[in-house]
């Protein structure tokens, strides 16, 4: 496995790796916003068309950005990075949802793969916007469960 993923310093790493992936790219305008996965999927489809191609030693740069840069639009939404099983220095980190929700950790790198294995063009947009439906989910359920009520002003 990769010697990037062996460290207890992975959200710098992640950070670096997705600047880096940036700084590549400055075409695409890569901003770390949701809206910016459909163009890092649309660039994915057309340098890769097989999944394994990821996982050429010459492609490794790009499928560690490209699958960094996703993990990061996916932590600075919702989740953080960890790892949702002991942690051996091979496994790779994954993004870890709020415990509030029912969502399951998610593999950036797996993501990435399916992306370019399914070609429908919408693979990483669609995982954030499911991660998106579950949190105003829970923020919907906090609300009504609260003894809120709105700020009325005192005419």
């Amino acid at each position: 496995m990769n010697t990037v993923y062996r460290t207890w310093d992975w959200p710098a790493d992640a950070a670096r790796l997705a600047e880096r992936l940036v700084a590549d790219l400055p075409a695409l305008e890569l901003d770390f916003i949701p809206i910016s996965l459909e163009r890092l999927e649309a660039e994915l489809l057309r340098r890769f068309s097989d999944p394994a191609q990821l996982t050429a030693p010459e492609a490794r740069t790009w499928y560690e950005g490209a699958s960094a840069y996703f993990g990061e639009v996916m932590v600075r939404g919702w989740g953080k990075w960890g790892w949702s099983t002991e942690w051996d220095d091979t496994d790779p980190p994954e993004v870890m949802p709020p415990e509030e929700t029912d969502l399951e950790p998610l593999s950036p790198w797996e993501a990435v793969l399916r992306a370019v294995s399914s070609r429908t063009g919408d693979e990483l947009i669609t995982v954030w916007c499911r991660w998106d439906d579950a949190m105003m989910d829970w923020v919907a359920e906090s609300v009504e469960d609260a003894d809120w009520e709105p700020y009325q002003d005192a005419d």
